[in-house]
């Protein structure tokens, strides 16, 4: 299954740094929810790649409640950003949208249910 998108992301630099940024390319690594997405105490961790993709870093253990699939392309996608007014205590802020295009869906492991009823919530299908 392949899945075609728009990935946003806000960039907020801490209180103090006004800087200029361009975000060129980016590569996203994405968990695909039913609903809201859960509480999660880990903001996972920062890679800085070389010319190409790094690897893919491993699923979390155990898998977030309501996670049922995963988007990672198999290479940079370009982007474009541009800065937007910062709120109190915040520094340079930065938003950053790129455009997904046909990239696997991958359905996580033992998650086919929760894919299934995504998929019946969003896809009304009727037999005439």
């Amino acid at each position: 299954m392949l899945a075609s998108g728009t990935i946003f992301a806000r960039v907020v630099l801490p209180e103090g740094i006004q800087v200029g940024l361009n975000v060129t390319r980016v590569l996203p690594d994405v968990l695909v929810f039913d609903g809201e997405v859960p509480d999660h105490d880990d903001p996972g961790v920062s890679r800085y790649g070389e010319p190409g993709a790094p690897p893919a870093p491993p699923l979390p253990d155990p898998l977030p409640e309501r996670a049922f699939a995963h988007i990672r392309p198999d290479d940079w996608l370009p982007s474009t950003s541009f800065t937007v007014e910062s709120g109190p205590d915040e520094g340079t802020t930065v938003e950053v949208l790129a455009k997904i295009v046909d990239v696997p869906l991958e359905v996580l492991p033992g998650r086919d249910r929760e894919f299934r009823n995504f998929v019946g919530k969003v896809c009304v299908c009727r037999l005439d």
